[in-house]
């Protein structure tokens, strides 16, 4: 593989490292301030027993454990039915010890994942995935709790493009998690956004035009120098594996290496952002319940 160090990497590591530190002194501050106030708590809702997501919930459980938050695991065996689901966040949210839960996804195949994402009450939905918060989120509302990936893949654009009005972002995919939610994102950030998927007509055409791409459709090296315009901005959201069991994105990182300007890495891109963005999002709640105010979150 050719080596990128020439090419401006979007390291989510490093920008991750930075922003865990900042909300860790802030929280900290808080902390001090406000001596009668418990640390934020998050607690996390694991449904069986899928490799990844266990290793994704340890992730963020030691992220927690660096930034001074307080991390619970509900685990569920995945024959649970979708109202015992329902019960367990019925009672999360009317435990006053809770200020963020997240429902670890993907669910088994026989619970509504809607039904149960919109369970959950919006003062305490960390994920932004609630009706309510995409409502918000739609209405350029500065209240909506984001959702961490979009959030974080927004971050990382910033790095390098600090002013996205008039950009023109083509968006590939359009999953609830990051397609949708990054599309209504960056259009209150005064972008003009075009959403590609399965069903849009001519879309490597369309993806050409774009000053940045955003791709999240979980299809190895799918997108390749063909989709990109010279000097876009290439944010790779894919969590893929290749034939040799290396994780890979969904952007051929070889064939685009000429075009871009910038492109975020797998691994190490925008899966610290995401985790980071989930920590941000937590305190975001928490000083909220407890009407704390700084310059942070």
């Amino acid at each position: 593989m050719r080596d990128l160090k020439y090419n401006k990497l979007l390291s989510g590591l490093t920008l991750s490292t930075k922003i865990r530190e900042e909300l860790r002194v802030d929280l900290k501050e808080c902390l001090l301030r406000n001596s009668t106030v418990r640390p934020p708590c998050l607690t996390m809702v694991l449904v069986g027993d899928n490799y990844a997501s266990k290793m994704y919930v340890d992730f963020k459980h030691k992220t927690c454990q660096q930034l001074g938050i307080s991390s619970r695991l509900v685990s569920l065996d995945s024959s649970v039915s979708q109202e015992e689901l329902l019960v367990v966040i019925d009672k999360l949210n009317q435990d006053d010890s809770v200020d963020g839960i997240l429902v670890q996804l993907p669910l088994p195949d026989h619970i509504d994942k809607q039904v149960v994402l919109s369970r959950i009450d919006p003062r305490k939905d960390v994920d932004g995935l609630s009706p309510y918060n995409q409502g918000l989120l739609m209405a350029a509302s500065s209240e909506a709790v984001v959702p961490c990936t979009p959030l974080g893949i927004v971050e990382l654009i910033r790095q390098v493009e600090p002013n996205l009005e008039g950009k023109l972002v083509a968006v590939v995919g359009r999953s609830l998690l990051v397609g949708k939610s990054v599309r209504l994102l960056l259009e209150n950030y005064n972008c003009t956004t075009i959403g590609i998927h399965s069903k849009t007509k001519n879309p490597q055409t369309l993806c050409q035009m774009a000053d940045i791409v955003v791709v999240a459709v979980g299809h190895a090296g799918i997108i390749d120098k063909n989709w990109i315009k010279k000097d876009a901005i290439v944010i790779d959201v894919g969590i893929n594996k290749d034939n040799s069991s290396h994780t890979v994105g969904d952007v051929n990182r070889d064939s685009v290496y000429e075009q871009t300007i910038n492109l975020s890495p797998v691994p190490g891109g925008v899966g610290p952002m995401t985790i980071t963005m989930l920590m941000k999002n937590t305190i975001k709640l928490w000083k909220k319940r407890f009407k704390i105010k700084t310059k942070y979150c």
